[in-house]
This record gives structure tokens, C-alpha cells and sequence, in this order.
């Protein structure tokens, strides 16, 4: 028996085994040595990357769950998954819907170049690794993608990612980076009560990708979860660093017909997985680097102007102080100036200055502060002689 709903809505799949598979897909007796064996006599070509529609009321989708956790444990393949979980978020819906979703559960491969429809407990796991081995031995596009993150704190990552094009003609294509919970803490669980994992949030990046021949394409995101949400009123503002991963995966820009019930229902744009990256956010416990720039030491300024070196420092008039700050990391957040150890100015953004314009007399101490968005901090200071009315 089946269940299925037309139009947007999609329902979970009630049926055999046996056709469960696509036709072209070679079933795997026994899925626990099998994959080893055949992974050790294939040259994978790339990361392979598999997005798992399911929902909450799926009966059937906990097998298909418990295929792709098993798989992912085991570390057999270089392989990637995100679960969509429709009932829950608006932004995996929108992404079943983009490939014509009809049946939960559904999982498609490599963008679509094979799809698996349906689950049981004793099957599943075999059909999903042919189905990983079969895309590992594609030929693709000879490109990488590098993807790394920041935590700074308060639910936001500094996200960089990277596309290498390895080839002699440019390269065109679509890039998803995912947010994903590897747990879902927000109560995502399967009918088996597990918490979905790689449960995606909503996309860092999402659209076209463009790099010339031998080139390098390049973008940072800062990407705050208090500003997104689920799509039923909850923000992603609860994440902790430790429970996320961020997944890019780069899909080539040239089309194909897939079909969301193979071999020839539910067809929908195919664009075929090139490569695939993950990041787990890393923690900036770097100090950022800062430095009094203006006065500069040793100088006797005049109204702001450098006019020679007498040894100390000296200012006779108003300044506008200026630090040279950087990190590396995560960035910096805001520069603060200080006059003996009272607060004067807090900046955030380039250039750090602040006009000393108040009236002062004989010694003082000038000093700069930079924090980072983790929170980091350092200090730079000069010791002056002001004269100013």
C-alpha cells in the first residue's frame, strides 16, 4: 500500500522493498561488508553529497534516518547528508519542493543523478551505499570546494568558502552552503524518537558561482541564527558551537531531467554534485593585533601634524588619534580609545579614530583597546605630554 497527496504536499511512502529501488540501481546483499569491499576497489572522484527529505509523521523515514546515520558512523565513503525535515522548516520544504518531492522518505544523490525512494529496516542501508559508490565513480569537474568556520559567539559564524577551478575553461554552477544542527536540539525527532541529525537550519549561501579558468571564486558570510528562523515563529538563535556543521555543497550548472519517483513520475531540474565540503565551527581564542598609530611615539605634533623627533611624545593642540587594528580570525569588533584608563570613544568600523579635542595639560596615558566578535581582546598604549586649551 501507499499513501501520497497531490499538489505540495507530500506524504510518507508505505511500500515493499522491492520497489524501493530505481532500475538502474544494483542491490546490495549485505550492506554491513559489502561497502567496504567495494570501497576499497573504487577511486571516489569527489565528495559525494545526498539530501534526505523527511518529516516528523513519517513512519518509514526512521529507517531511512538510521541508513544514512550508519553510513556516516562507519566512515566508509567521503559522504555528506543533510536532512530536510519539512513539517519543520520552510526553507527544507522549499527545497522539496524545488525537486518535486512526492514521497517521504526520499533521498537524492548527488543532486539528483540517483534517487532512492522509500525505507525498511533491513534493505535501505544497502541500496543508499550502491547508490554512494555509484555516484563516488562519476566524472566531474575537475573542482574543489574549501570551507571553514568561526564561532563569535551569540549564535553567529564567520563562514568562508572557497571554489578552485582546477580546468583550462571557466567554470559555472550553483552553490548551497547548509547550516545544520548535528543533532537537532530543537525537537526534530523521526518516529523513533531520534533527534534528526545534519537537521539544515537554512542556507548561508545560496546561488550562482561563477570562476575563470585557473581561478579562485571566494565569499565570507556572517551569519547570525537570531536572525533566521524556521519559518513557525522560532529563530535560530539557540545553536551552540559544538552542535553545528556547515556542508557546501557545489552542483554543476548544466541541466538534466530527474525524476522524484523513478524511473519517469515527478520530474524536476536536476544539477549534478561537483564537490562537497564540511566545516565544524572552530572557537577564536586569538587575541586580536592593535596598535597606536597616531601620535606617533617620539614625535612633537602640532595641531595633529608630525613636525620632528624629540624623544617623548608631545602634542600641542587637538589630535585625532588613530589605531591600526586587525584579526585574522573573526574580525574586529569595535576599537575603544582611552585616557587614563577612562573611556573616551568605542568605533566600529575603519578607520579607528577619535579627535582628542579636550582641554589637556602635562602627562597622560593614551590607550587603544580592540575587541573581536569572539570577544577577544588587546592593547596598545602611549605615554604623552598634551598641551591643549
Amino acid at each position: 500500500m501507499e499513501a501520497k497527496m497531490k499538489g505540495n504536499k507530500i506524504a510518507c511512502l508505505l511500500i515493499l522493498a522491492a520497489i524501493m529501488v530505481p532500475a538502474s540501481a544494483v542491490k546490495i546483499e549485505d550492506a554491513t561488508i559489502s561497502p567496504q569491499m567495494a570501497n576499497s576497489q573504487t577511486d571516489f572522484t569527489h565528495t559525494v553529497f545526498a539530501e534526505f527529505s523527511t518529516a516528523t509523521w513519517c513512519s518509514y523515514c526512521k529507517y531511512a534516518h538510521a541508513a544514512l546515520k550508519d553510513i556516516y558512523a562507519h566512515g566508509w565513503y567521503p559522504f555528506y547528508y543533510v536532512s530536510l525535515v519539512y513539517d519543520e522548516n520552510v526553507h527544507a520544504s522549499g527545497r522539496l519542493d524545488d525537486l518535486n518531492t512526492y514521497y517521504l522518505p526520499t533521498v537524492y544523490f548527488d543532486g539528483g543523478y540517483l534517487v532512492e525512494v522509500g525505507g525498511d529496516p533491513q534493505t535501505t542501508e544497502g541500496y543508499y551505499n550502491e547508490s554512494i559508490i555509484s555516484c563516488g565513480a562519476r566524472q566531474v569537474s575537475d573542482v574543489d570546494v574549501s570551507l571553514s568556520a568561526m564561532w563569535m559567539g551569540n549564535a553567529t559564524m564567520k563562514i568562508d568558502v572557497a571554489v578552485y577551478n582546477n580546468e583550462v575553461l571557466g567554470y559555472e554552477g550553483y552553490l548551497k552552503v547548509y547550516v545544520t544542527e548535528i543533532s537537532s536540539a530543537r525537537g526534530w525527532l523521526d518516529t523513533g524518537d531520534h533527534p534528526y541529525t545534519f537537521a539544515s537550519l537554512d542556507y548561508a549561501l545560496n546561488g550562482d558561482v561563477q570562476v575563470g579558468p585557473k581561478e579562485t571564486w571566494q565569499e565570507t558570510v556572517i551569519w547570525n541564527g537570531n536572525e533566521h528562523t524556521d519559518g513557525h515563529g522560532g529563530t535560530f538563535g539557540n545553536i551552540t558551537a559544538d552542535n553545528i556543521m556547515i556542508i557546501a555543497a557545489l552542483s554543476n550548472a548544466e541541466w538534466h531531467q530527474g525524476y522524484a519517483v523513478p524511473p519517469r513520475e515527478q520530474p524536476f531540474d536536476a544539477y549534478y554534485v561537483d564537490d562537497t565540503a564540511a566545516a565544524i565551527p572552530g572557537m577564536d581564542t586569538s587575541p586580536p593585533q592593535v596598535t597606536v598609530e597616531i601620535p606617533k611615539e617620539g614625535y612633537l605634533c602640532l595641531m595633529g601634524k608630525e613636525i620632528i623627533p624629540v624623544g617623548a611624545t608631545v602634542l600641542i593642540g587637538a589630535i585625532t588619534a588613530r589605531a591600526d587594528a586587525n584579526d585574522a580570525e573573526t574580525g574586529i569588533g569595535v576599537v575603544e580609545f582611552y585616557v587614563d584608563d577612562t573611556l573616551q570613544s568605542t568605533v566600529s568600523s575603519y578607520p579607528y579614530e577619535w579627535l582628542w579635542d579636550a582641554p589637556a595639560f602635562f602627562k597622560h596615558t593614551l590607550k587603544v583597546v580592540a575587541k573581536d566578535f569572539a570577544g577577544n581582546t588587546a592593547s596598545d598604549e602611549r605615554e604623552v605630554w598634551i598641551f591643549n586649551i
